[in-house]
């Protein structure tokens, strides 16, 4: 696993992991200030989930037509959530109060076309990577600091 583009798919998984934990935080922040409703808070996890689930299903698609290096840094790449989340505080600063519906629009719009992509990627990633004597130790190392970064 010493493998330099492993170390960077890993390395890139890290930031983020760490940018989704920050940016999800931000959310339900905007979110409560904006409506002050638990409800809209709840709709959080759940429409992410939802359109997560959707984008991991038409990923096959995506897998199918372009290099996968190439899906794995544009779909983890911060700028494009940038771009949208700036958008959306446009969107809200324009509008004075703003819309909570708009907010839930933005964050299913960033779950469905980058957030469900990343994972089938990385995973369809590792075989390219890793020889096949160390793909389970690769694909565990990944779990295990997936899994460390989303519970703290």
């Amino acid at each position: 696993m010493k493998n330099t583009s492993f170390r960077c798919l890993w390395i890139g998984q890290v930031f983020a992991n760490l940018g989704d934990i920050f940016y999800v935080v931000g959310l339900i922040s905007l979110l409560y200030n904006l409506t002050g409703s638990a409800f809209y808070l709840s709709l959080l996890p759940f429409i992410t989930t939802i359109f997560r689930f959707i984008s991991s299903l038409l990923a096959s698609l995506v897998i199918d037509r372009f290099p996968l290096k190439r899906i794995i840094v544009q779909s983890q790449s911060q700028w494009w959530k940038t771009i949208l989340l700036v958008c959306l505080g446009i969107f809200i600063i324009s509008f004075d109060h703003g819309f909570s519906v708009a907010v839930i629009f933005f964050i299913a719009l960033i779950s469905l076309l980058l957030d469900g992509v990343a994972a089938p990627v990385s995973a369809a990633l590792v075989p390219q990577l890793v020889p096949k004597e160390e793909r389970m130790k690769a694909n565990g190392f990944l779990n295990v600091i997936t899994q460390t970064i989303l519970v703290t």
